[in-house]
């Protein structure tokens, strides 16, 4: 069994509505009992609090532990927030874990910024949340995507109040485990990128100094947030843990779907099995979307040779007056509609908007240069991407009837918009001709 400790923020329900975050967890979860919770007063947990105390935090970890563990002793990773507490609770209860493992840890909170630095950043936060949010996003996760940056950023806002929010920041910042850390007997790992922006090498550096016999990897990287970058943080912990996963990873690299069309007829095949649909325009997109998995295409692109429905695409060097209103005005229904979708924490509905938003962006600022591609009027394209996005749904929808798990899996991975994607949380295989 392994135990994750709390994280600052954090939110059960909705967190794994990032692809990169959820493979990360399916991966723990392959090979342990993997137990996750919402401290108090984030996520779905009694957002009602008022004991900001570093006690009342390894005391939930504790009552957790007690609840799962059955006696028996648990692996126990914490990170950030949760490291020195992680690294309390086992200092203090030895025999309730077989190993530790820490990811962008830290002794002190004093060691994280100035103290004129950490006022600033609670200030924010408890001033203007949403803004606060963007701002510890980039400090956290630097160089992730637009999208990815503002999935995350939501997220955070959805899961906590501003004022507790700022308050676990200052309890961060208050936290001192030093002394513990030089108690601790448990077989410990410390993990670290060398960049991390959010905790600085040097303070995992000195908490792996003071844990007796403790072992501690550095990897490149700059994101703070565990499953961005790349693989290494989990590898190195399932070594460390002797966890020999070469086998499931090797599942997971060849783990493969077929997706055929033999005249009128797509051959679908998933998970050792093969059923058969009646040729639809959308299931042409999926085969084109997976071929080219983090790639996106052009809804216009999509749906040429679509003449029957109406769509006439039309060339033109530049965008011209009216392209250009058609684009801001539908800019500003984008930011109405973004708005309502935040304000009902709608997090699939702000991930399409943050995409198609990004698209028409990009359209516009490209236009403002020498137009050396293809330009075209906005109305055709705001007609492809209606057209192309119901037939992609109404397609899904067939491969569901055949194949729940595998529309499950579409359904979740492709994006839609003035631009397309599939955008799946693990690598898939894809045959796509016979």
């Amino acid at each position: 069994m392994l135990v994750l400790g709390p994280a600052c923020v954090s939110d059960l329900e909705r967190d794994t509505e990032e692809p990169r975050l959820r493979a990360f967890y399916e991966r723990l979860a392959a090979r342990f009992t993997l137990v996750r919770y919402d401290h108090t007063g984030v996520g779905s947990s009694d957002r009602g609090r008022d004991d900001f105390s570093f006690e009342r935090e390894v005391a939930e970890l504790s009552s957790v532990v007690d609840c799962v563990s059955r006696q028996q002793p648990v692996v126990l990773m914490g990170g950030s927030f949760g490291g020195p507490v992680a690294t309390a609770f086992a200092a203090r209860h030895p025999e309730r874990l077989s190993q530790l493992v820490l990811y962008g840890t830290f002794g002190a909170g004093e060691q994280l910024a100035p103290a004129g630095a950490q006022r600033a950043i609670t200030d924010m936060v408890r001033a203007h949340w949403r803004l606060g949010a963007r701002m510890l996003t980039s400090i956290v996760a630097p160089g992730v995507s637009e999208e990815e940056a503002s999935r995350y950023a939501r997220t955070q806002v959805g899961a906590v109040s501003a004022e507790t929010a700022a308050n676990l920041l200052q309890m961060m910042y208050r936290m001192d485990v030093r002394h513990e850390a030089a108690l601790l007997r448990t077989p410990t790992l410390v993990i670290h990128r060398r960049h991390d922006r959010s905790i600085p090498l040097e303070a995992a550096r000195d908490v792996a100094s003071r844990i007796p016999g403790s072992g501690m990897i550095t990897l490149e990287g700059q994101v703070h947030l565990p499953w961005f970058e790349s693989s290494g943080v989990l590898d190195a912990a399932l070594e460390f843990l002797n966890v020999d996963d070469a086998d499931e990873r090797s599942r997971e690299s060849g783990e493969h779907a077929e997706l055929i069309r033999s005249g009128d007829v797509w051959a679908i095949g998933w998970a050792g099995s093969r059923q058969h649909l009646k040729h639809a325009k959308g299931l042409s997109d999926i085969a084109t979307l997976v071929q080219s998995p983090g790639t996106g295409i052009a809804a216009l692109t999509l749906a040429e040779g679509m003449t029957h429905a109406g769509l006439e695409v039309s060339a033109q060097p530049l965008l011209d007056d009216q392209a250009r209103r058609e684009f801001r005005q539908r800019l500003r229904d984008i930011d109405v509609e973004l708005g309502e979708a935040e304000a009902h924490v709608d997090l699939a509905r702000q991930e399409k908007l943050t995409v198609e938003r990004q698209a028409l962006l990009s359209e516009l600022s490209a236009a403002a240069g020498l137009g050396m591609r293809k330009r075209v009027f906005a109305s055709d394209a705001e007609r492809a991407r209606k057209a192309v996005t119901a037939r992609l749904r109404d397609a899904i929808a067939r491969v569901r009837s055949v194949h729940p798990t595998l529309g499950e899996h579409l359904d979740g991975s492709i994006v839609t918009g003035l631009t397309c994607m599939y955008r799946p949380a693990r690598p898939i295989r894809w045959r796509t001709a016979g």
